[in-house]
This record gives structure tokens, sequence and C-alpha cells, in this order.
């Protein structure tokens, strides 16, 4: 981008809005008139269409430096001064051409003529108040990117944003979250790329979705990097309030914020411990407390998923068994209680009048029976003996 020379003005930061810089559309084309099988861009005015291929290539190259220096060598009152050039994405230029190109910048930057900005100095002035009306040529909407990309491209990008936010910058690790997710969001944009689609064949369409396939298969398995490692056969606690043990695995080479997804049947009452972290390439075990009433085999579905509850991996089933008996434990053991209370009362009432417990009666007159019969039966022995 080039522009008029600078005045001492500071770069104002870019705004947050989103925002968007127009481009010399005849200089444009007159660039990518240069070098071989120059193609006819499809922001071209009708007006300005014409076979190039009639001209000489040395004419193509003359035509595009002469476009580069019109604004700086005729500058027009009410006109922008600041140009931006944009060449065409495959140019066909040899190294002669590009560095005709290269010099005739340079010659208006040593002669004062034009000064270099950056991109988001552009970005930061303040839009022009004047009204325009989009003029999108029939032939640019026909080499644009066709619209059933744009949704999967949408959601395999709102998934980066989810999975980026739930990732961890851990400073003793080399690898940050941003580096290891940058280029699968680089290769979004590849397949909204206008590449090869003016040289038709579906070629660039076969390209995007393989692309597109591949990023949300690498996608897929990201996700299911992060999970529960099923304890297998059914999980013992050893009475109904001990502690409920998991082990979580992160395969990814970043450390992740999960939080645990656990839907728990009404016997059980399972405390959420809040959000956790991950170490990269690692496991980590957690005691999760647990309350169970039932004595029952109980099937726990436990999963993970980011801070804001994006799932994360393949949620497993727990099978759960408790030694506590519940409530009909708790009845029997209120119900014995009560028995033994009320019999202790009953004695001690008799006691306290002076009266013998009826039961104790029984006992008591149960044992001189057997007393009495005891002695008859030594009587009756002792003269056998004798009588022998």
């Amino acid at each position: 981008m080039v522009g008029p020379p600078a005045t001492g003005t500071t770069t104002q930061p870019a705004p947050a809005a989103p925002h968007a810089a127009t481009f010399d559309s005849w200089a444009a084309t007159a660039l990518a008139a240069i070098g071989s099988n120059p193609p006819t861009p499809a922001f071209t005015p009708d007006k300005a269409r014409y076979d190039v291929t009639v001209d000489s290539r040395a004419a193509r190259l003359q035509d595009a430096l002469g476009a580069i220096a019109w604004t700086a060598l005729n500058p027009q009152p009410g006109r922008p001064r600041t140009a931006l050039l944009v060449p065409p994405q495959q140019w066909g230029a040899n190294r002669d051409e590009a560095s005709a190109v290269l010099g005739q910048l340079d010659l208006q930057l040593r002669n004062n003529l034009a000064t270099p900005r950056p991109l988001t100095e552009l970005l930061a002035q303040q839009p022009d108040p004047q009204p325009y009306t989009l003029d999108y040529l029939d032939r640019a909407a026909d080499d644009a990117v066709p619209a059933h990309f744009a949704e999967p491209v949408h959601q395999q990008g709102q998934r980066i944003t989810e999975l980026m936010s739930a990732l961890v910058d851990v400073p003793q690790q080399e690898l940050s979250p941003r580096a290891f997710l940058t280029p699968l969001r680089d290769d979004l944009i590849r397949v909204l790329s206008l590449t090869d689609r003016r040289a038709g064949g579906g070629a660039a369409d076969t390209n995007a979705q393989r692309r597109l396939d591949q990023t949300t298969k690498t996608m897929n398995n990201l996700y299911g990097s992060v999970t529960v490692l099923p304890p297998g056969g059914v999980y013992t606690l050893a009475s109904e309030q001990s502690p409920l043990l998991l082990v979580a695995r992160n395969d990814l080479p970043v450390a992740i914020r999960v939080r645990f997804k656990i839907d728990a049947p009404a016997e059980t009452t399972i405390t959420d411990i809040g959000e956790q972290q991950l170490p990269a390439k690692g496991n980590r075990s957690f005691q999760i407390p647990t309350e169970v009433s039932d004595s029952r085999n109980l099937t726990i579905p436990i999963g993970l998923s980011t801070p804001d509850g994006v799932p994360l991996g393949n949620a497993v089933s727990v099978s759960v068994r408790s030694n506590a008996y519940g409530q009909v434990l708790a009845i029997m053991t209120a119900s014995a209680c009560a028995l033994l209370l009320l019999l202790v009362g009953r004695r001690l009432w008799h006691r306290f009048r002076g009266q013998s417990d009826p039961a104790d009666e029984e006992f008591d007159a149960g044992a001189v029976r057997e007393s009495k019969q005891d002695r008859r039966t030594r009587k009756r022995d002792k003269k056998r003996q004798e009588a022998r």
C-alpha cells in the first residue's frame, strides 16, 4: 500500500468494529495483465474489459507501471490519496517484470511521491461518510466460493473457538493453544480461497471439500482426545457416602479446563466439584463426593465438557453398587431399638413396684420343674446301678 508523504500524525488503533478497505480496481486490473496467461479479474468494469492478449507483454507491463504511478503524479481534489495495490492471487509475472514493478514503487518513495504505510493504519481511518452502492458484478458472483461451503466452515470455526477458550497456556509448555489451533483455522480460510476457481473444471471445489473434510475429522479427533476412562466392571462403594473415584485423560499436547457432566439417578446425590484442569498428555484422578441411598446396581452416565458446556469425548456408563441398605436398614434398626427399650422399661417397672417379672416367673417355674425331673432321673439311675 502506498500513500501521500507522511505528515507526522500518529497511527490510531484500529476500532473494534469490522472495517474493510477498498483497493484501486484499475491498478489491480493492470497488474493482473502482467506476465503469461493474464486473467481478467471479476471486479474489472465492463467498459475496461478487452482481450489482453492483443497487447504485447511489454505493453501490458508499461500499462501496469503507469497505473501504479497515476495517483501519485495526478492528484485530484476530493479524491483519496491512498492507493491499495492488489496483484492477483496467481500472478504470471516473471522476475524481470516483478522487479520493474518494485522499482516503480521504489522510485516514487525515493522522490517523496509516496510513503509506505501498514494496512492497520489504513483500516484505522474513519469510514467515508458519503453513501455508496455496492456494485457486485455477475462475474464476481460466479467466481465466488459456493454457498454450501459457508455453513460448514462457520461450524468448524466455532468449534475451534470453543476449544480454544478451554485450553490453558502453561508457561513451562512450549506449545501454546494459539499455535496449536491456528493451522486448522488457516485451513478453513483456504477452503474459501478463490485460487483456481476461474480456471473451471471443478478442481477448486474438490480441493476445498477435501480440506474441509480433513479439518472436520481433525476437530472430531481433538474433541475425542479428552475423556473419562471407564473403570471396568462394577464399582463398589464401601458405604453410602463413599466417594466415586474417576480418572480423566487428556491426549492433547496442551492443558485443558474441564467439568464433569454426570446424570445422577434419583437414588444418588453427586456433588459438583467444579472446573478442573487436565495436564497435557496425561491423566488425573478425581474423588467425586457421592451419597447412595439404594443397594441395587446403579448405572451412572459420566462425561466431560468444557467450562462453557461443550461436550468432550464420549460419555461412559459406570455401574455402581453400594453396601448401604438405605431405608430398609434404618427401619429395621429403629424397630429393634424400640423393642429393646420396651423390654427394658417393662422389667424396670416391675422391679420398682417390687413385683417379679412374669417372664422371670415362667423361667423360674420351668427351671424348678426341670430340676425335680433331673433328681428323679439320677435316683433311678443310682438304684439300677445298686441292683447290678
